[in-house]
């Protein structure tokens, strides 16, 4: 491996050790005392934030990571291992937002009655909170689609304007 390699591969493994200890925190499954900052803002949504976008980083990083490899047996592993495991971190995500139109609706459901009355909250007027849901629900559905679109691209070892030019032809 190169150093270049190395250096994605720790900075990816660092963000999502990171961003699993977080929601671990969050969840008040864990106690770290080094995530306590967390405590200090005044919003779930906005912690969640700081999952997302290190959990995100992470994911992207070690997706570059995988297919910087020339070999195609390890890039094609790696990329659809990553692939899987952003894939079942993304789907509670996707569940939240949409749930998240259910609970506006009074039935509440597990891990999104928070948020969504959270959001509701802080947006007051429906119009702003279904506005907020529809955009968190397409930006999850984005961070579902992205690493299975991305590991498509290198397993069949396309890029972005072949794959789209292929369509269209």
């Amino acid at each position: 491996m190169s150093k270049k390699q190395i250096i994605m591969m720790t900075v990816s493994i660092l963000l999502n050790i990171f961003g699993l200890s977080s929601l671990l925190y969050l969840n008040k499954v864990v106690d770290i005392g080094l995530l306590k900052f967390y405590d200090s803002i005044p919003y779930i949504i906005l912690r969640y934030i700081f999952v997302i976008g290190s959990m995100g980083g992470g994911i992207t990083l070690f997706t570059a990571f995988a297919a910087s490899f020339k070999e195609k047996k390890p890039r094609n592993r790696l990329s659809i291992g990553v692939c899987i495991y952003a894939s079942i971190l993304t789907l509670p995500l996707v569940y939240t937002f949409v749930a998240c139109f259910f609970v506006a609706n009074g039935i509440m459901l597990f891990m999104a009655d928070e948020i969504a009355l959270e959001i509701m909250d802080i947006f007051s007027k429906p119009w702003l909170y279904y506005t907020a849901f529809t955009i968190g629900t397409i930006f999850a559905v984005i961070a579902l689609v992205f690493p299975i679109f991305t590991t498509y691209l290198t397993v069949k070892e396309l890029t972005p304007k072949e794959f789209f030019a292929k369509k269209k032809a």
